[in-house]
């Protein structure tokens, strides 16, 4: 397993909490365990192709205790931290931040750019999400 090689905003910590309690919300008999942070490619029905960060928990069980070994501690949380190699490269150094309704996002250390979808991506996923209909262009 690669060495954690970013941080995580106080937002970023908030969110993982959010999930957290998502997690004992609707899965009560199998609580989160722990934190895991991967990278992800997302192919959207656009063409377009993205790529950041995701987070999600594994639940109390097996699973959970097969990963233990690999428990890595970033300032507070203890997280699993799993990616390849080129993953591990793409987030040398990053900062991952969190913005409730919009989700998790890599942060350039350096210039503070934001790497996430366009804001016209998001605002169609948050209209369908509440039932509307998204932009047709």
């Amino acid at each position: 397993m690669p060495a954690i090689n970013f941080t995580l905003t106080q937002n970023a910590r908030r969110g993982i909490e959010e999930i957290r309690q998502i997690y004992l919300d609707n899965y009560p008999d199998e609580p989160p365990e722990f934190p895991s942070v991967c990278l992800a490619t997302y192919h959207l029905d656009n063409g377009i192709v993205f790529e950041n960060v995701m987070v999600g928990f594994y639940q109390k069980g097996e699973a959970a205790e097969n990963m233990r070994p690999f428990l890595q501690r970033v300032g507070d949380i203890d997280l699993i931290y799993f990616v390849t190699e080129e993953g591990h490269r793409k987030l040398e150094g990053a900062i991952i931040d969190y913005r409730t309704g919009e989700g998790f996002f890599m942060r350039d250390p350096v210039t503070g750019a934001e790497n996430r979808l366009p804001q016209d991506v998001i605002d169609d996923a948050r209209a369908l999400r509440e039932g509307g209909q998204a932009r047709k262009d």
